[in-house]
């Protein structure tokens, strides 16, 4: 009997690591999403791919990956600012720009619209403060491939990329 009860604990300890085990790699994905991500804005996760997608489709205009990045961490900030205006309204050189760009990706067609907006006179002084406000209370986690957030008072998006510096080096005097 205590053989039996011996190999039922046994069962019961392998069934509870089985399933913690199960657990933990359910529960990783996320993880594994966010490790993965080029940024994240808000709990607003910017993969990786969409990066390299808009960096790709719109290379011919100068857009590398950097430059797609900032746009797409100002893109929600923006995008709240212009739903709530109600001010964006796709004209026609975005238009004739995505119809340049065959299967256009959500992300590449989130860069336009964002930089279209900023760029325009689209927005008005206090969509613009209220931009500064969302960038500036904004909860955003950079992937460090990009360095870091460098916030700017320069516009039209008020933030750079810049080289990280490990708090460990001390500024050269």
């Amino acid at each position: 009997m205590k053989a039996r009860s011996g190999r039922s604990a046994g069962r019961l300890v392998t069934a509870a690591i089985a399933g913690i085990s199960a657990l933990g790699l359910l529960s990783g994905c996320g993880m594994e999403t966010r490790q993965q991500a080029a940024a994240i804005v808000n709990d607003e996760v910017i993969p990786q791919d969409a990066v390299q997608s808009a960096a790709e489709q719109l290379a011919p205009a100068g857009l590398d990956q950097d430059n797609a990045v900032v746009f797409l961490i100002a893109a929600p900030l923006v995008k709240e600012v212009s739903d709530t205006s109600g001010r964006w309204q796709p004209n026609p050189s975005y238009a004739a720009l995505l119809a340049g760009i065959p299967d256009a990706s959500q992300a590449t067609k989130d860069t336009v619209q964002t930089a279209a907006l900023m760029t325009s006179d689209t927005m008005t002084p206090a969509d613009v403060q209220a931009y500064r406000k969302a960038l500036d209370t904004a909860q955003i986690s950079l992937n460090p491939k990009y360095g870091e957030i460098k916030k700017t008072n320069d516009g039209p998006l008020y933030f750079t990329l810049g080289a990280a510096q490990p708090d460990w080096l001390a500024p050269a005097k």
